[in-house]
């Protein structure tokens, strides 16, 4: 796949490890030959069936990324303090690096949990990756398509990007979405969006299948490309 800088994209990342719902997305996904990102944390506790699905989701186009050896915080477990970056990337980095190559899986990103980062941080990260992701809030009061750290613009150079939360937790409407991939569309910038969970109720952090079908149909009418985390460069 050879995404075309000139146009505009969405790319459309997971967290945690959700293989199985994950895996189950591609039914979703394959009408539209949509390909998206999947942030994988606890990657020692995964079975052998789990890391076959996620083998096949890449043979597939998909992005797999690294989350984590723990899901820890750099906020909340390291108090994002600059001397413990070390200890950051050998307890939660490293090892998880480690462990998502030894499954035979190609390892380009990584999204901070709960999306808490620092410049420290940052920098020490895009040592182990190419790309980085963190998250992004929405103003109070402000329209959620004037958010302007969830567009990337294409040769900047810009390594460390940051998602929208679309699970249903976060309250955001289908219409308040597609004003972001239209101003995507316009601006010729891929918008970045996150989930966790795909299903219909239960847990906080659930995207409905309906919603991404929604995203996948938005973006093909309005002409955007599909793109992973390491296709924005």
């Amino acid at each position: 796949m050879n995404p075309n800088p000139q146009r505009g994209g969405i790319a459309i990342t997971f967290d945690d490890d959700f293989i199985d719902e994950w895996h189950g997305l591609q039914d979703v996904f394959a009408p539209f030959q949509a390909t998206a990102t999947y942030f994988v944390c606890h990657i020692e506790q995964l079975s052998a069936l789990h890391l076959d699905k996620l083998r096949e989701m890449q043979a597939a186009g998909h992005e797999i990324g690294s989350h984590g050896l723990k899901h820890r915080s750099v906020l909340n477990d390291y108090q994002s303090d600059p001397e413990r970056v070390a200890e950051y990337l050998s307890e939660e980095i490293d090892p998880s690096i480690r462990l998502i190559e030894a499954a035979g899986l190609k390892l380009d990103s990584f999204a901070f949990p709960y999306g808490h980062h620092t410049a420290a941080y940052d920098q020490a990260v895009l040592t182990r990756f190419e790309h980085a992701r963190a998250t992004a809030y929405k103003k109070r009061l402000r329209p959620v398509h004037w958010l302007r750290s969830i567009y990337h613009q294409h040769g900047s150079g810009q390594r460390l990007h940051h998602g929208l939360g679309i699970d249903e937790n976060y309250g955001l409407s289908d219409a308040q979405l597609d004003k972001v991939l239209k101003r995507a569309a316009r601006s010729g910038e891929t918008a970045c969006f996150y989930a966790h969970k795909p299903g219909q109720a239960g847990d906080e952090y659930i995207v409905r299948p309906e919603r991404l079908r929604f995203l996948c149909q938005r973006a093909q009418d309005l002409g955007l490309q599909f793109r992973t985390l390491r296709e924005l460069d």
